[in-house]
């Protein structure tokens, strides 16, 4: 596996793509201490995500660990954004057919409803409570005349 490429700390860089990248390389050398992690990361940084990393080397002095150092980069660079465009991608790769991942269980998704599916239905005359049913929660808009 070749090392990750280098993140500079700009917000267009997509940092936690990268430090997925930069755990998995880790994971084939589990004999690595924390002084050679921390160490190996500032050779794969550059720009302003250098110039962080050289500071808190140079507060510690040398005397960080990885967990700590971990946190501390996460914290100073994770983009919250960046993990639920991922997350939501996820959800919409796994999609299950007539099901929006992105709606309640058993809530019919805008496409159903367009379709004339109003959700799962088993072909039995079954009542229910007005207002307790998901499809009576989204009413049709009243047509209006064209003059």
């Amino acid at each position: 596996m070749k090392n990750p490429e280098a993140f500079d700390g700009k917000s267009s860089t997509a940092f936690n793509q990268w430090w997925e990248a930069v755990t998995m390389f880790l994971g084939f050398y589990p004999e690595t201490g924390d002084q050679q992690k921390i160490a190996w990361i500032g050779t794969i940084l550059s720009d302003t995500a250098l110039v962080w990393h050289l500071q808190c080397f140079r507060e510690l002095k040398g005397k960080d660990t990885w967990a700590n150092y971990a946190a501390a980069i996460q914290t100073e660079y994770r983009n919250e954004r960046e993990a639920a465009d991922a997350q939501l991608k996820l959800l919409r790769a796994t999609k299950i057919p007539g099901v929006d991942p992105l709606l309640p269980h058993g809530v019919p998704s805008p496409k159903q409803l367009r379709k004339g599916n109003r959700g799962r239905s088993t072909g039995k005359n079954r009542s229910c409570d007005a207002g307790q049913h998901p499809r009576h929660a989204i009413q049709p808009e009243p047509r209006r005349a064209h003059r």
